[in-house]
């Protein structure tokens, strides 16, 4: 949907080198200027409102979240927009995204953690971050998955295992896959207590709800005390 000139802070994550139009991240403050108009996906300075819906316009490799200014002619995606592209646009703003996808993906499976037996290296794990624990807490996570039973552990399971893949490299999808997973599993968990089937898929759906809510803010969260951390100690990109 084309809309007329609006100014919209947001969020960008990338790889650290490219946005997602293929241009090089530009300096900090630098303005970017896109002839012929913007367009989602395709021309455009683009960004989210909300980092997750950000999260979701991202496949490949993360490794920086970008604060990003767009204005001019934007084009947007969604109803409301959840994602918007202008013809104008500039870097406010970047900090290390590994951290943070990695600190999220964490609580998320901490979520459901009470779901399954998990071994003590994944609790550790999951509870640290140590990176010393990662790949034996996503071998056991991974061998677990045959030995659990019912759909809402094994989401729980999934999510653990989520959490702790992929060390040097953070990708959208982990991160993704780890949030579906612990809000398949809180609903499915919150199903149970209904009496019949009716109430228990009103029950499960109103759980999905609350679950995803609760992730938006803690990413939310995540991402704002990151920006707020670097501001206070000066960074190169605050």
């Amino acid at each position: 949907m084309k809309m007329d000139e609006l100014r919209i802070i947001g969020y960008e994550w990338c790889d650290g080198r490219r946005l997602c139009d293929g241009r090089p991240i530009p300096g900090i403050g630098e303005w970017i200027e896109y002839e012929g108009g913007a367009e989602i996906g395709e021309r455009g300075m683009h960004c989210s409102k909300h980092p997750l819906d950000a999260l979701h316009w991202h496949p490949g490799s993360i490794s920086s979240i970008l604060r990003v200014e767009v204005t001019g002619a934007l084009d947007t995606a969604g109803d409301p927009p959840t994602r918007y592209a202008g013809t104008e646009g500039r870097v406010l703003g970047s900090v290390d995204a590994r951290p943070v996808l990695g600190a999220w993906k964490r609580w998320c499976a901490r979520r459901v953690l009470h779901l399954w037996p998990a071994p003590p290296i994944v609790q550790a794990f999951l509870t640290t971050g140590d990176e010393s624990l990662r790949c034996g807490a996503a071998a056991k996570a991974t061998a677990a998955w045959d030995t659990v039973e019912g759909f809402a552990a094994r989401q729980a399971v999934k999510a653990a295992e989520c959490a702790a893949a992929e060390a040097a490299t953070a990708r959208a999808a982990a991160g993704a896959f780890a949030a579906k997973a612990a809000t398949y599993a809180a609903a499915q968990e919150a199903a149970a207590a209904g009496e019949y089937a009716a109430e228990g898929d009103a029950i499960a759906a109103d759980a999905h709800c609350a679950e995803q809510a609760a992730q938006r803010a803690e990413l939310r969260r995540l991402v704002e005390e990151a920006f707020a951390i670097q501001a206070r100690e000066g960074g190169p990109h605050s």
